[in-house]
């Protein structure tokens, strides 16, 4: 069975969170990983970076390379 939303219970907790950056990112992270859970061998490096890059700000991820 494939579910396409994170469950009710896991986002009861992440909107416990009170920093809403750190709350939406968490939030972005799980649903990316739900829409991505049944793939047999995902592809996480560019989205995670993305995500991380977008939040951050930080501009020092673009020079590391992890193959």
């Amino acid at each position: 069975m494939q579910e396409d939303k994170v469950h009710s219970l896991i986002l009861d907790r992440t909107d416990e969170i009170e920093d809403d950056d750190l709350r939406s990112f968490i939030n972005e992270v799980l649903t990316h990983e739900r829409s991505r859970l049944d793939e047999h061998r995902p592809e996480y490096k560019e989205k995670y970076k993305s995500l991380a890059d977008d939040y951050s700000n930080n501009t020092t991820l673009d020079d590391f390379d992890d193959k």
